[in-house]
């Protein structure tokens, strides 16, 4: 997994591990196909096999996009010729009307909107381990993007961290969806807004009924160049069941006056400084 450290700097680890690149499976540099199953409405892991066991417990799995994931077209939810769900009647909420997931999931007072060249990727767990999620990828054109995260393994957690080079205009959504009782559904989302770009990133944690002692976090960051046209954020929640935990947090990271200082103080040029902030942003 050195290729991924060196071209896109992500770390792995052990786990069972499935690469997409530019939208596509990479079968030179993944572990397995055997846990994730690709269908036409999502992606779908899979409990491992019980010959599969480390010692007494299972390889969590890592799931990855890197590159262009707008050249995602496989298990991505049809679009209903660009029609998508996320404008609600009452309340701000985000909703689902088209059935393509969870009918659970359904708002009531949900209407559709016509958005021309929407993205919805649909990731669903089934373990009962831990699922690591991690995208990295660069937008260079108008891009609307929906993750739709479902945790269907009682006692299973999913961790995801999405990092987006926002150079164009991106309207990001996350719906973090516990589906049964005893999850972790925790996604962090970092976004580096470049010069001239607007960026709108919303979320929705959603623990149904029935669904008690989940643990739920949606955590979304962004540094941005001084002339971006727009940043908005925007994560909510919707609880039904009583959790273990339920936060989510929204921030702006810029470096103080006294790093700044002590970095030009050592002789480090300010295009240098700007790279170091941004490898601290990321690394953070």
């Amino acid at each position: 997994m050195n290729f991924l450290w060196e071209k896109f700097n992500i770390k792995t680890f052990p786990a069972d591990t499935a690469v997409f690149i530019d939208g596509v499976f990479n079968e030179e540099i993944s572990d397995t196909q055997d846990r994730i199953e690709i269908k036409k409405d999502g992606f779908f892991i899979k409990k491992a096999d019980p010959g599969l066991r480390r010692g007494d417990e299972f390889l969590p799995f890592h799931l990855i996009f890197v590159g262009d994931i707008t050249k995602q077209n496989k298990a991505v939810i049809p679009a209903q010729a660009g029609i998508h769900c996320c404008a609600a009647k009452s309340n701000n909420q985000l909703n689902n009307a088209c059935g393509a997931i969870d009918p659970r999931l359904r708002g009531d007072d949900a209407v559709c909107e016509f958005v021309p060249g929407l993205k919805k990727i649909r990731i669903v767990n089934e373990t009962e381990g831990e699922l690591f999620i991690t995208v990295k990828s660069e937008i260079k054109n108008p891009t609307v993007l929906q993750f739709f995260i479902e945790n269907a393994g009682e006692f299973s957690k999913i961790s995801g961290q999405f990092t987006f080079l926002n150079d164009s205009d991106l309207d990001l959504t996350f719906f973090g969806d516990h589906l049964v009782k005893n999850t972790a559904v925790l996604i962090k989302n970092k976004i580096l807004a470049d010069t001239g770009s607007s960026t709108k990133v919303s979320g929705v944690a959603r623990i149904l009924g029935g669904c008690e002692s989940c643990d739920s976090d949606m955590d979304f960051s962004a540094m941005c160049a001084p002339d971006i046209k727009s940043i908005e954020f925007n994560p909510t929640q919707e609880l039904f069941s009583p959790p273990s935990r339920a936060e989510h947090s929204a921030s702006i990271y810029r470096g103080t006056k006294p790093q700044i200082e002590y970095l030009s103080s050592a002789g480090i040029s300010r295009e240098e400084i700007g790279q170091i902030l941004r490898n601290a942003f990321l690394e953070s």
